[in-house]
């Protein structure tokens, strides 16, 4: 029997915690890198949260099978 958090359950509950302070942050910064002609890092600021939304369903996939 499992007991206690590892550390994936750890990183859900931190991201799942800050995620409706990050997202706003990161999208804002996103739009502001869109409009100053900064195309490059401000799509990788728009894809950081669906990697971490796809990781964390991976994880928590593979924890409860």
């Amino acid at each position: 029997m499992h007991h206690g958090l590892s550390w994936y359950d750890v990183l859900a509950l931190a991201s799942f915690g800050l995620w409706p302070v990050l997202l706003p942050v990161l999208l804002l910064l996103a739009w502001y890198g869109w409009h100053r002609q900064r195309r490059h890092w401000s799509g990788w600021l728009i894809l950081l949260p669906a990697v971490m939304a796809a990781v964390l369903v991976a994880f928590a996939a593979m924890d409860t099978a």
